[in-house]
């Protein structure tokens, strides 16, 4: 083959496949990191590195489905994270489509992430001593492997078609609410609370069709909405169902009061379930 044709060819190639490469930032300081945060496009990585950063960080940019925005933590010898993001407001505000946000301890005083966007993936996320760890508005979004301590409130969701799997939570006055949206999947999930007076968790009235499985909750749950099944879950406290066309099966509830004249199927052969005279509320806990 002529020489200069193989030159021609491999030119191509490298110019249709360069942009799957993207760029890689290794911000070295705070004020580094944000500049990355600011810079970055479809495909790009943001490598952070063992220390911590200090403020609130914003990201307004997207990436795509082929190419998404990778902002990834440094990983110990042990799988945790030696990487810090340390706020006073909103230690993290990612504000697109398509990041792929992994292995971070975040902290601070305020909220810890809030993603506004849709088909993001956080996984291997540790928050600790913050107001409101994750506050998620948008679809399609897939957070695995967060653990969350010393908190106020949990997780905080408004969208659909969001996927939760493998979220540990202690200390915490809230766990889980689904404000607003539908299909919402919650999978082994462990919510404790030493003294059973947590919010372990809310589906809202209005949110429909979502499915909680090989869960555990210390604290009150409170089903308002619709079309839920339940696999597999435990409810140490009390559960309140007010929503209809609930089914739950291989569950054990310590408590339960259902408030509505409405259908919810129980698999009574694996469940127990204990009506109450009243609904439950913290105070009478």
């Amino acid at each position: 083959m002529n020489p200069i044709h193989i030159s021609v060819h491999v030119f191509v190639l490298c110019f249709v496949w360069a942009p799957c490469l993207g760029k890689e930032f290794k911000p070295e300081s705070s004020s580094e990191l944000q500049t990355a945060l600011n810079s970055a496009n479809p495909g790009d990585t943001i490598q952070l590195q063992a220390m911590d950063y200090h403020g609130d960080f914003l990201m307004q940019r997207s990436g795509d489905k082929i190419h998404p925005i990778k902002i990834l933590g440094t990983e110990n010898d042990d799988g945790s994270s030696g990487t810090g993001l340390v706020g006073n407001t909103t230690t993290l505000f990612l504000k697109g489509d398509h990041y792929i946000v992994r292995t971070l301890n975040i902290t601070g005083i305020e909220e810890g992430l809030y993603l506004e966007g849709n088909h993001n993936s956080a996984e291997s996320l540790a928050f600790y001593g913050l107001k409101q760890a994750i506050l998620v508005e948008g679809t399609h979004n897939v957070f695995g492997s967060i653990s969350l301590s010393d908190i106020e409130d949990g997780i905080f969701v408004r969208g659909s078609d969001n996927k939760f799997r493998d979220i540990s939570m202690n200390n915490a006055t809230s766990g889980i609410i689904i404000e607003s949206g539908d299909r919402t999947r919650l999978h082994n999930m462990a919510i404790h609370d030493s003294e059973g007076k947590i919010l372990s968790l809310v589906l809202n009235e209005g949110t429909c069709c979502g499915r909680v499985s090989n869960t555990i909750y210390d604290g009150l749950v409170e089903i308002k909405g619709n079309g839920y099944n339940f696999r597999s879950t435990v409810a140490n406290g009390a559960i309140n169902i007010v929503g209809c066309n609930n089914n739950f099966g291989r569950s054990v509830f310590g408590r339960t009061f259902f408030t509505k004249e409405c259908e919810n199927k129980m698999v009574t052969s694996n469940i127990y379930h204990f009506p109450q005279d009243k609904p439950t509320t913290l105070q009478t806990l």
